[in-house]
């Protein structure tokens, strides 16, 4: 037999395109999360991680003397802007190195300027933000510098339908198959 060509998926290659245009037109607002878990900057990073369990969150937003009455999880509209954002990712890189997380405070890690983006910006942008800055979530603020909200990865991720996503591997599965069918039936009739 002769070879005649080899069958890719490209539905497969334009769903993928499709998913990176979703990422660089779909904006931060449209995902941020306005509920945020918050933490005092004189907290140890053992009490940070102990309200990163209980709250069962990635993350956690550092304030100066935050009022200790005050829930843990509140509204943007009823919060500072944060002075910085500790990671559960943070948390783990700071226990590796060997850092006693009970006596160290977490003012003390504070090292840099708080990474923020825009409300307008494309989730895109927010990915490759989150890769310059080596963390796994971004404070949303607006042009005025007010706090709006977080956006992780968590948060993103999870506006993909797995409904729509398994109906699309149906179709390319069954694309596929009809596409295997013609090539065999033509290399039959070239025998």
């Amino acid at each position: 037999g002769f070879f005649l060509g080899a069958i890719a998926p490209c539905p497969m290659v334009k769903q993928l395109e499709s998913r990176e245009n979703w990422l660089k037109l779909a904006s931060v607002k449209n995902v941020c999360n306005n509920q945020v878990i918050q933490a005092d900057l004189t907290d140890s990073l053992e009490s940070i991680a102990q309200i990163l369990v209980i709250n069962q969150a990635n993350y956690v937003l550092l304030f100066e003397n935050l009022n200790t009455q005050q829930e843990a999880i509140a509204q943007p509209e009823h919060i500072p802007t944060p002075l910085w954002i500790v990671t559960d990712q943070d948390i783990v890189n700071y226990w590796t190195i060997g850092l006693n997380l009970s006596t160290i405070k977490a003012k003390s890690v504070i090292d840099r300027s708080l990474p923020a983006i825009g409300p307008e910006a494309s989730l895109w942008s927010a990915q490759k933000s989150m890769e310059q800055w080596q963390t796994s979530a971004l404070i949303v603020s607006s042009d005025r510098g007010e706090f709006m909200g977080v956006i992780d990865r968590a948060s993103w991720l999870k506006t993909l339908d797995p409904a729509e996503m398994y109906r699309t591997m149906l179709q390319l599965q069954q694309n596929l198959e009809s596409k295997t069918e013609a090539l065999d039936r033509t290399n039959t009739d070239l025998q």
